[in-house]
């Protein structure tokens, strides 16, 4: 089981930053998971909400956005002020390394489509549609299929809330998703959808027993706010089935 980190190691820095991907990197992460959203001058950038408001106080859309505007917005902290994140700047970060990485396109967007066909054009340009060890993710089927059309080289993951049922094989027979990504609340509900695709990638876990209950399913990708802690859990499961206790 891979440890992914969920928006970098976000427990402990301010998530979707630099740092906080940089120490999930030092944390000993398998790979990094972040949200991608396009400003209005078609740029890429990290961020989970439609606007910065809860991590930085602006309420301005993304979408209205441009380049420019972002080096008066603090996503990080007084002591140590960083301006939003290009999801260049995050390629530039796991370029030359093993790490994995998890890339969520986040709908619905203002620019519907620009966003996957933008996604695939950086993806192109810095030579990663053939890269095994990224993925696209998202809740949208619709995206994943633009994915698909778009380039279908790219490995993509459909997420599942706590409470969404599978979605119809259709799906599957068109090869739209090759992947489920079940929360761990509906995994735990629905475990035959880990078995279901080439992979499973669950979210978002943050506790002992959740991350253990992972290791001991199957669980291929765990994302997890907490990676240094994450693994020490999941080495604890792996040391107890090779050495159960007795009863």
């Amino acid at each position: 089981m891979e440890i992914i980190a969920h928006r970098g190691a976000s427990c402990n820095h301010p998530e979707q930053t630099l740092a906080a991907y940089d120490a999930a990197l030092s944390e000993g992460a398998d790979g990094i998971e972040c949200d991608i959203r396009l400003t209005k001058d078609g740029h890429l950038i990290c961020s989970h909400d439609r606007t910065f408001e809860r991590v930085a106080g602006d309420k301005r859309p993304i979408a209205e956005l441009t380049r420019d505007d972002l080096p008066s917005i603090n996503v990080g902290t007084t002591a140590e002020p960083q301006q939003p994140l290009l999801f260049d700047t995050l390629l530039d970060l796991v370029e030359g390394t093993d790490c994995g990485l998890f890339v969520e396109t986040k709908h619905p967007s203002r620019y519907g489509a620009q966003l996957e066909k933008t996604l695939v054009s950086v993806l192109r340009d810095r030579g990663h549609v053939d890269n095994p060890r990224l993925h696209v993710i998202s809740f949208s089927a619709m995206s994943l299929a633009r994915m698909r059309h778009l380039e279908p080289s790219v490995h993509r993951i459909l997420l599942r809330r706590e409470i969404q049922r599978p979605l119809g094989p259709i799906l599957w027979r068109m090869d739209i998703p090759q992947a489920y990504g079940p929360s761990i609340i509906n995994a735990k509900l629905r475990p035959g959808l880990i078995r279901r695709g080439d992979g499973c990638y669950t979210w978002t876990v943050n506790t002992r027993n959740d991350v253990m209950w992972a290791a001991q399913h199957g669980i291929d990708w765990l994302a997890t706010d907490k990676p240094r802690q994450a693994r020490e859990w999941m080495d604890e499961a792996s040391a107890q089935a090779e050495y159960p206790t007795a009863s």
